[in-house]
Formats: structure tokens, sequence, C-alpha cells
């Protein structure tokens, strides 16, 4: 069974990806697979329910960030998403 998904696009309100890749977040996260966000938008504004649903994710990516930023390139241990666009 999946246990995470990396999104490969910046979640958040600015752009219709922003705002796909938040609600995927928020659906992955009811089902129990862990989002793991490579980017978040600087102006997210979300409610304190979707704030509780992905605190995991929000985690999850500074840990991903910090070690990105150690190796130029990064083979994740789970599948990832990316835009095609």
């Amino acid at each position: 069974m999946l246990k995470k998904l990396g999104i490969g696009w910046e979640i958040g309100l600015p752009s219709g990806w922003g705002v796909y890749g938040l609600n995927l977040s928020i659906q992955l996260a009811r089902r129990k697979i862990s989002p793991v966000p490579l980017m978040l938008a600087k102006d997210m504004k979300i409610n304190t329910l979707q704030k509780n649903l992905l605190q995991g994710a929000f985690k999850n990516h500074a840990i991903e960030v910090k070690f990105a930023s150690l190796h130029s390139e990064v083979e994740l241990p789970y599948p990832t998403l990316h835009s095609m666009g």
C-alpha cells in the first residue's frame, strides 16, 4: 500500500496548479497517505482544518527540502508526481 506520495510543484493558493496540489494533499491525508510537497507557496492561506490535516505534510516538506539542499539530484523512496506544463 502507498504510504507517501511526493508532489513536485508548488502547493498553495496563487495558481490553478497550487489549488490542485493543496486539494490533492488534503485528499491524500484523508486517505492516510502522506503527501510530501516539494514546494510550498509562501502566502498559503488555509483554514484550521486544512492545517491540521496537513501538519505531517509540512513536516515531510521540511525534511525533504533540507535533504535536497545537500544533493543536486535526489532519488526519493516513493513515487512523485510532476506537472508537465
